[in-house]
């Protein structure tokens, strides 16, 4: 936040609700993911990251987290020569905070910008 806040950027993360997965898992079928679902903290993230951006006065830009990795590794990965889909993956939450939109067609599984 302090970066962005000293170079006039705002911070784009993922609009995560694990609300309907954790009510799925009550009935404890496959107890390591429900394990794994419970453990993860995203409310503390997200709060965290809310309360960073009001003491940088920085804004933070919340985008869709559909198909994010494999479109990185599609469009990515290999172009820009990064180690993880994650790395990638993060491309394409930055451009969606710049608000570029890249569709994943799941027909023909390739992506392209609009």
């Amino acid at each position: 936040m302090k970066y962005a806040k000293e170079h006039g950027l705002s911070v784009c993360i993922e609009h995560l609700d694990f609300s309907k997965k954790k009510s799925l898992t009550a009935s404890g079928k496959n107890k390591y993911y429900n394990r794994m679902i419970h453990r993860l903290a995203y409310s503390k993230y997200l709060e965290y990251n809310t309360k960073a951006s009001n003491n940088y006065d920085t804004a933070l830009v919340f985008v869709c987290p559909a198909y994010t990795s494999r479109l990185g590794q599609e469009k990515y990965q290999s172009a820009l020569n990064l180690n993880t889909t994650h790395e990638a993956a993060s491309y394409v939450i930055a451009r969606r905070g710049c608000g570029f939109k890249e569709i994943y067609s799941k027909k023909t599984k390739t992506a392209s910008a609009v």
